[in-house]
């Protein structure tokens, strides 16, 4: 929804509108010299024509034209970033985090195109749907960027070889308890950023659920009328009551 009122604010049409209603509230104050109530009659007119321009605005191709460029220029930058880090996710051998990639892309795609064939571009309805598909899109996506830093970070610690080195190293040798103080922080290290990929993979796998559950929704969702004025199976019944009828136009009885 936020996306909605900054295109309004950022509509030249809006000014336009703004500026045609200061400009008349000030020409009847300016020209009339009302009294208070009907100068309090104008103002809140004023109020109302301008409460009516968002629904106006939403419906108007503007608007329609201006979340067609942001998608594309979100496409578009999304497209190099995702080919980017699908590379250095491969490179780091997170396989989750690559087919979490590339699921995610799929299933932004199935609940846009739904979100398309059931409502108008010009309802808030259609933006706000779309537009929080998108960020929940987005979000995942950052969430693999995090993934992928997370992974860089410890990339070079091997929790095997740490715990083959605490199982074999004698107890009472010289700076035995300062290396084993060190293999324990790396350990450490190492776990808790594995811990925070798995959050950060969990969280992934329910944004995608989240996408599909949207998309199933309003795919069983009818938001416009079809060319049928009745349902299959009420107007197959129909016309069976219509065939054991026909003999009624026979001439011939």
């Amino acid at each position: 929804m936020t996306g909605f009122w900054n295109r309004l604010g950022r509509a030249p049409a809006t000014w336009l509108a703004l500026s045609l209603v200061m400009m008349l509230e000030l020409g009847v104050w300016w020209w009339f010299t009302p009294p208070l109530l009907v100068a309090g009659g104008f103002l809140l007119l004023g109020l109302v024509m301008l409460a009516m321009w968002p629904p106006v605005f939403a419906r108007s191709g503007a608007n329609a034209a201006a979340i067609a460029a942001l998608r594309q220029r979100i496409d578009v930058e999304t497209v190099a970033r995702i080919q980017q880090l699908e590379a250095q996710l491969r490179a780091l051998g997170a396989d989750q985090a690559v087919g979490q990639l590339r699921g995610l892309r799929e299933k932004l795609q199935s609940v846009t195109a739904v979100i398309e064939a059931r409502l108008n571009s010009g309802e808030l309805a259609f933006a706000r749907y779309l537009g929080t598909a998108e960020q929940v899109y987005l979000s995942a996506i950052d969430n693999l960027h995090q993934v992928a830093i997370s992974l860089t970070s410890v990339g070079s610690i091997d929790l095997a070889q740490i715990e083959q080195r605490l199982q074999t190293m004698p107890e009472h040798a010289a700076g035995s308890e300062l290396e084993r103080e060190s293999l324990l922080q790396r350990r450490a290290l190492a776990l808790s950023q594995h811990d925070k990929i798995d959050l950060l993979l969990a969280q992934n796998e329910t944004a995608m659920t989240a996408l599909s559950n949207t998309a199933a929704a309003l795919a069983d969702v009818r938001t416009t009328r079809g060319h049928a004025q009745l349902d299959s199976s009420t107007a197959m019944a129909e016309l069976e009551i219509l065939a054991s009828r026909a003999k009624q136009f026979d001439v011939s009885q």
